[in-house]
């Protein structure tokens, strides 16, 4: 907060001793300040206390360089990942890969190739 005003914030998700680091968001004016450097700070400290050792910056597009540059000023490491989808229903087999995309934007259903 600035001023009384919530200026940032994150959410983190806990499993054994790992965070994970997920939807982080800063008010566009306040970019600037290093109010989400902060908040992160102030979590990383916190949860090292309680014991968790693991923090997972999660995915980075190869084309988000200042999401990479900013992970890295952490420490962050590089490692290649993939996604695991279990299908529950055959039925989304025969949906048309164009009507999955516009329904779902940014999720991964069906490997495309």
């Amino acid at each position: 907060s600035k001023d009384g005003r919530r200026v940032c914030g994150v959410l983190v998700l806990l499993h054994r001793d790992t965070v994970e680091y997920f939807t982080p968001v800063v008010e566009k004016e306040y970019r600037d300040s290093q109010a989400l450097s902060a908040l992160l700070v102030d979590i990383m400290v916190r949860l090292a206390y309680e014991g968790y050792r693991t923090w997972n910056w999660g995915g980075t597009w190869p084309t988000q360089d200042g999401v990479r540059r900013f992970k890295s000023r952490w420490g962050a490491v590089e490692r290649n990942y993939r996604y695991f989808n279990r299908v529950l229903s055959e039925k989304v087999m025969a949906v048309d890969r164009a009507a999955i995309l516009m329904n779902y934007p940014y999720f991964y259903v069906l490997k495309f190739q």
